[in-house]
């Protein structure tokens, strides 16, 4: 790899702030919140539930209902930066494999 591809290879992972990456983030923060939620009623099922336990994961669901919120805040003011400007420049997937056509 020469020293210009390892510098693009920096810029996209450094793109933290990209539409397609905020959106992966509310996923992967929407599917932590319904995992503590499952957590949560799995414990509470319980003949006898472990309250300190059920606290402990009604914080991080509280956490992870924060970041939800913070990255549905930070997508619409991307998505609103993106229509006025009426421009999204993006990257193309690479693959590792070809996709059938």
């Amino acid at each position: 790899m020469d020293n210009k591809d390892y510098i693009n290879m920096l810029e996209l992972i450094a793109d933290n702030d990209s539409f397609a990456y905020l959106l992966d983030r509310l996923i992967s923060a929407c599917i932590k919140l319904t995992k503590f939620d499952w957590d949560k009623h799995a414990e509470q099922s319980k003949d006898n539930p472990d309250e300190e336990k059920i606290s402990k994961i009604m914080e991080k669901a509280r956490l992870a209902n924060e970041e939800r919120h913070s990255l549905c805040n930070a997508l619409d003011a991307k998505l609103k930066i993106i229509v006025e400007k009426n421009d999204y420049k993006f990257r193309e997937d690479v693959r590792t494999f070809e996709t059938l056509k």
